[in-house]
């Protein structure tokens, strides 16, 4: 308040002013929704010494759109982005203001991407058995290679060797390439490691949304140890005609 006075009392009080802003509490770090998460945004927001809020959502054109169920409910801002067409770039922004015109405004950055990343091949390198030996191939090992659209370069992907029961025994993270092309390799080292049996190999990847997508096909594997034998088999005592002895051959069979 403001007053005036003659120095020996108080002759009158002119006016009265308040400066104190609405404050916010929210975190309003930037956040990149994907086709699950859209639907579903929320944050803890508190707002105190405001008489009116409001909350907008701008295109990137600073465009205001409508955004379903958007606004501040028991202290949790909130809206389905999902509803939105178009994929990018948004801002939501929420500004507080009290009945002597003081004004106070805080933003998120939001990203919508609904597009999940696409698997355009995948397989095993040229010239490669799906059954082997791990004990006898060379040291370079196996190499899976394939192609992802919407995936920005650099980004890894994930190619696992899964056993029968669907549980990871290899693991590689290769990085794409601008053109999205990715190579994984598995030395002799760590095929030694798996033992007989079936497996399959696929390749996975999230883009930075966290829209996830898996390669359609798998490539099948089988480790084998076991060479295959061969032997006679064993004759009894009876004694062979000549002709019956010239027909007898040896027989090869593979143990189990």
């Amino acid at each position: 308040f403001f007053q005036a006075e003659d120095g020996i009392r108080d002759i009158g009080v002119t006016g009265v002013q308040t400066c104190a802003l609405p404050i916010f509490t929210l975190n309003n770090a930037a956040v990149a929704l994907n086709a699950s998460t859209a639907s579903a945004f929320a944050r803890n927001i508190t707002v105190q010494g405001a008489d009116s809020v409001v909350v907008d959502v701008l295109n990137s054109q600073g465009q205001k759109v409508s955004v379903p169920g958007l606004g501040i409910a028991n202290g949790v801002l909130a809206g389905n982005f999902g509803s939105l067409a178009t994929d990018g770039n948004y801002t939501l922004k929420v500004t507080a203001s009290d009945l002597a015109g003081n004004v106070t405004s805080s933003s998120i950055d939001v990203s919508l991407d609904r597009v999940s990343p696409n698997f355009v091949s995948f397989a095993a390198a040229q010239g490669q058995a799906s059954a082997f030996n791990p004990n006898a191939i060379s040291q370079d090992g196996f190499t899976f290679t394939g192609s992802v659209q919407g995936l920005d370069a650099g980004k890894p992907v994930t190619v696992e060797v899964l056993g029968s029961d669907n549980s990871v025994k290899l693991s590689a993270a290769p990085t794409v390439t601008n053109a999205g092309a990715f190579s994984a390799r598995f030395n002799a080292t760590q095929l030694q490691s798996l033992v007989d049996g079936e497996y399959t190999v696929r390749a996975r990847a999230s883009d930075d949304a966290g829209n996830s997508a898996s390669s359609a096909g798998s490539v099948a594997l089988s480790v084998d140890r076991d060479a295959p034998q061969a032997g006679l088999v064993p004759l009894n005592k009876t004694a062979l005609s000549l002709a019956a002895a010239q027909t007898y051959r040896s027989e090869e069979h593979t143990s189990e």
